[in-house]
């Protein structure tokens, strides 16, 4: 499986105690080779957030995936309430690689609002973001997700930015002529008809960042 590795640990763990003889194989990937596997077929599943439209895929709805504005908490932004999108982009950007799922959210909100933003730094890992906005060298868009222990610690701040977070989901996806596994198989019906138990484990850091406010 390739799934994103903020929330995978707590979602493998429920699913290995209902199946504790399955053996569990995990990559962390970005997107672009996300979409290479499904394209070969390779792996049982993955997880992603933005499912290509152009290829045969089935896909089953997890969670939602807000993507936030974050900053340094001295960024002078970081203290305003309700902020357009035209004051944003008048500050330095620091964005995800080309191929990042994240990336291509927020550069399609960009384009379909007719806004353009001149990124100051491309860098290769929400983990490299992160510390690049902690570094006051700019703020980014992320998945909460990713930034949840941050938010919580006050590293970062999340921006209150009009339109925004942007709402998307993570799917569990593969290719429609994939032979499952047994336990690939499992994994699908645990997502399906557990999803409260799902929705709990893959947002546990998210309940903790919004208790410790």
């Amino acid at each position: 499986m390739h799934i994103p590795k903020y929330f995978s640990p707590h979602l493998l763990g429920a699913f290995h105690k209902l199946y504790p003889k399955v053996s569990l194989h995990l990559d962390v990937v970005n997107r672009s080779q996300i979409i290479q596997l499904l394209k070969e077929n390779e792996g049982d599943l993955v997880i992603m957030g933005l499912v290509p439209e152009d290829m045969n895929l089935k896909r089953f709805p997890i969670i939602e995936n807000p993507i936030v504005i974050i900053a340094n908490p001295s960024h002078p932004l970081a203290s305003q309430q309700n902020i357009s999108f035209n004051e944003l982009a008048k500050h330095d950007f620091v964005l995800r690689e080309n191929g990042s799922g994240t990336r291509k959210a927020f550069e399609d909100f960009l384009l379909s609002h007719q806004i353009k933003i001149n990124p100051s730094m491309i860098l290769g890992s929400s983990e490299t973001v992160k510390q690049a906005v902690m570094a006051d060298l700019g703020i980014s868009a992320l998945s909460r997700h990713s930034v949840t222990l941050e938010l919580a610690t006050k590293c970062l701040v999340e921006l209150d930015v009009q339109d925004f977070p942007l709402m998307r989901s993570w799917y569990v996806v593969h290719h429609e002529t994939k032979q499952l596994s047994p336990a690939a198989q499992a994994f699908i019906d645990f997502i399906l008809y557990q999803p409260e138990a799902v929705g709990s484990l893959c947002n546990r850091l998210l309940e903790t960042h919004f208790i410790s406010q």
